[in-house]
């Protein structure tokens, strides 16, 4: 299964939109949809797949980190953790 980026929506409503992407992303890996151990896409290529800032996109991925969801390695990237 893959993520189709473009599902993403941002809304106008009082969930900032880095929150949004983050439960959208935590969404994806719930549902099997991005894998343990699958890449987040980097900062500029996320904002540019779903339309928003790097900046945000940045804020979401440290969110999901935040939630214990994804790990970042410098250098290396932000893959979905593996459970267990």
């Amino acid at each position: 299964m893959a993520v189709n980026w473009d599902d993403f929506e941002a809304r106008r409503e009082a969930t900032p939109v880095y929150v949004q992407l983050a439960n959208f992303i935590e969404a994806a890996i719930i549902s099997g949809d991005l894998a343990p151990g699958a890449q987040i896409p980097a900062e500029r290529r996320l904002a540019e797949l779903v339309g928003i800032a790097a900046e945000t996109a940045g804020k979401a991925k440290r969110l999901l980190a935040d939630r214990g969801l994804v790990e970042t390695g410098h250098g290396t990237g932000t893959f979905v953790r593996h459970r267990g």
